[in-house]
């Protein structure tokens, strides 16, 4: 139950206090005495309505401008204390029991609501229509389910219905978007081949330098055995000369079995003491031993003229092994540069304009 209320510049009053007495209290007073400014007074305490100063504020607190020039009030008093609604000009704000709260837009704190315990039920203005008569039917019902909380249903529902619309509008909004942005990815489709032409190319890029590597040590090797080739003196593409050596030395072979004979029978000839004139012969063997002796250096040639053969051998077969790999690896360049796009030969890019 209100207890009293005081209203400070408000309309026609100026400071007014009301103090209230259990029971039914009438308020009575000739016309334009301010009796309905109490009722506004209360509503714009209890619901902070309405937002502006204009229709509540005492003509002698507002400057030409418009603006406050002295504080204005409503304080409610009840059994659960006190609410003061105050405006000044740099202040808005409720006071509920000695504890400020700064007004935000047109919301009512929830200690306001809690303290005064008053509804739209409670308070009915001058020209408002009898409690519930002139309602409708369904207006009537509206009532008395909230008396009875049956309108947290209705609520519910509502909500419910509100938040069903609102995500059907999301989910269409969702949906057109992912239209219009898989219309966009069609114009990059171009990306993916893009992206195999760069793979591609790396490919062949790393390929290519695998192939000059190896192509830059097949030079270093074929320059080498140019090189070895150019020590042999005259003896590269002479397969005559070759063949006639191989005859040479198979024949080399029958006089080294005779010189080893030759030899074993000198040896017989030296420890042999039968032929009393073996010693007036020592000039002539010493003549066979010295050309022994040459046959000997002669043999040692011939196994130095047989390595060298053999490496020549040896030499031009790795040469025409490694004329095969160029010609393979050769092969498997591009035609194409896949950098510069211009025509390649033996690995190396053509400007055509070189031509």
């Amino acid at each position: 139950m209100i207890k009293s209320i005081r209203l400070k510049n408000i309309q026609a009053h100026k400071d007014s206090t009301l103090e209230f007495d259990k029971g039914i209290n009438a308020i009575v007073g000739t016309s334009n005495n301010g009796k309905s400014t109490i009722i506004r007074a209360l509503n714009w305490n209890r619901y902070n309505r309405p937002l502006g100063i204009d229709t509540l504020a005492s003509h002698w607190i507002v400057d030409d401008k418009g603006n406050l020039k002295d504080e204005m009030s409503v304080t409610i008093e009840n059994e659960n204390g006190v609410v003061c609604r105050k405006r000044t000009k740099t202040e808005n704000q409720y006071i509920v029991n000695d504890e400020i709260l700064n007004v935000v837009k047109s919301d009512v704190p929830l200690e306001v609501e809690q303290t005064l315990n008053l509804s739209e039920t409670n308070i009915q203005n001058q020209q408002d229509s009898p409690f519930l008569l002139s309602e409708t039917s369904g207006k009537v019902a509206e009532y008395f389910n909230r008396i009875v909380r049956l309108d947290v249903i209705d609520r519910v529902l509502t909500k419910a219905e509100t938040t069903r619309r609102k995500t059907n509008q999301e989910i269409q909004v969702l949906e057109n978007n992912i239209k219009n942005n898989e219309k966009k990815l069609e114009n990059f489709n171009w990306l993916v081949d893009v992206e195999k032409l760069l793979n591609k190319i790396e490919r062949v890029n790393f390929k290519n330098t695998q192939l000059k590597q190896n192509e830059k040590e097949l030079l270093n090797e074929i320059s080498e055995y140019k090189n070895q080739l150019r020590n042999q003196r005259d003896l590269t593409d002479s397969k005559e000369i070759l063949n006639t050596i191989e005859q040479e030395l198979a024949n080399n072979n029958e006089l080294n079995e005779d010189y080893n004979s030759l030899k074993s029978e000198i040896e017989k000839y030296k420890n042999c003491k039968v032929y009393p004139d073996f010693n007036s012969n020592k000039d002539l063997i010493k003549q066979i031993e010295k050309e022994l002796d040459c046959k000997e250096n002669l043999n040692n040639q011939i196994v130095y003229l047989v390595d060298i053969i053999s490496n020549y051998k040896n030499c031009i077969h790795n040469i025409e092994l490694n004329k095969e790999k160029i010609i393979e690896l050769k092969k498997q360049l591009p035609e194409i540069c896949p950098i510069c796009g211009s025509k390649m030969k033996n690995g190396e890019c053509i400007n055509e304009n070189d031509n």
